[in-house]
């Protein structure tokens, strides 16, 4: 999504393309070594849909190099990998609490690291860079005294946004199993079809679907496939327009073949509802309206 590179160029930084990986949608871990120069400062993986990228990969890539991996995990919040949960693998793991997310605090996010030294200097930072936070001033009750240390930004949630977000929190896990049994319907049921097709050639076990993506039919037009599923009453989109194509990006696209997984895919991909309020029979409804448009569409 935008936002990544929205920061990329409001720090004076370049963003470089890296393509994608058909079979898992995130980086692929094969192109990114030849992109590397001596000025890179960070490898930033998107974690697609809910599964996350493959930081292993990544880390034997950058190994002896002065090479940050900054995760953007605002789709894959409670998603285990190899063992491990999301934002306990990375340098640094970037989480959106987004009301679309796998948890909300209506606006908002995250950032998880375990370096504890940075940590507090982002703490510092996301508070106007005052030395001393108003909990902290308030609670001993012995001076209201605090000094500002660095040019800080008001980053931290409010309180409001902090109780939803701990109410969420404890239903994280209810959420993601409700998202993976709608995930496995629509993977089992619609496996036949020939209107759409997975991505993953199995079942993606560490996937927690903070959306179902789909391929449509190179034969039919995905956004007529689209409007049609919109007429029988199931609402569908796209995520997301490739950022090179944005006005203020193109320019850093790269040669014509650096990215033509990302953009071929982009022509074809969609994806179906998925939120942990769907209930069985919405579940039915839509699986349902891929096979009417299947004999409709596919003659």
């Amino acid at each position: 999504y935008t936002s990544l590179g929205n920061i990329l160029l409001n720090l004076g930084l370049k963003p470089v393309f890296v393509d994608v990986n058909p079979e898992t949608l995130t980086i692929d871990t094969e192109k990114i070594a030849q992109l590397i120069t001596s000025k890179t400062k960070a490898i930033v993986p998107v974690d697609y849909a809910g599964l996350p990228s493959d930081i292993n990969k990544i880390r034997k890539i950058i190994k002896g190099k002065n090479i940050y991996i900054v995760q953007d995990s605002a789709t894959s919040m409670g998603a285990n990998y190899k063992g491990k949960k999301v934002g306990a693998v990375a340098d640094f793991t970037c989480f959106s609490f987004y009301p679309t997310k796998n948890i909300t605090t209506i606006e908002g996010g995250a950032l998880a690291t375990n370096n504890t030294k940075i940590a507090e200097k982002f703490r510092l930072l996301s508070k106007l860079g005052v030395n001393a936070s108003a909990w902290k001033r308030h609670q001993s009750r012995t001076s209201w005294f605090f000094e500002v240390v660095e040019p800080g930004l008001k980053y931290y949630m409010n309180d409001i946004q902090s109780a939803v977000g701990l109410h969420q929190l404890d239903n994280l896990n209810k959420f993601i199993a409700t998202r993976k049994k709608i995930a496995q319907r629509y993977y089992k049921e619609l496996k036949d079809t020939k209107i759409i097709s997975s991505p993953y050639l199995e079942f993606p076990v560490e996937h927690v679907w903070n959306f179902y993506p789909i391929f449509v039919n190179k034969d039919i037009d995905r956004n007529k496939f689209m409007e049609e599923m919109e007429k029988l009453g199931v609402a569908s989109s796209v995520y997301y327009i490739p950022m090179h194509f944005h006005p203020i990006f193109k320019k850093y696209r790269g040669s014509k073949k650096s990215l033509v997984n990302t953009e071929e895919i982009f022509n074809k991909v969609a994806t179906l509802p998925m939120y942990p309020g769907l209930t069985d029979a919405d579940v039915s409804k839509v699986i349902s309206v891929v096979k009417q448009l299947n004999k409709k569409l596919l003659k």
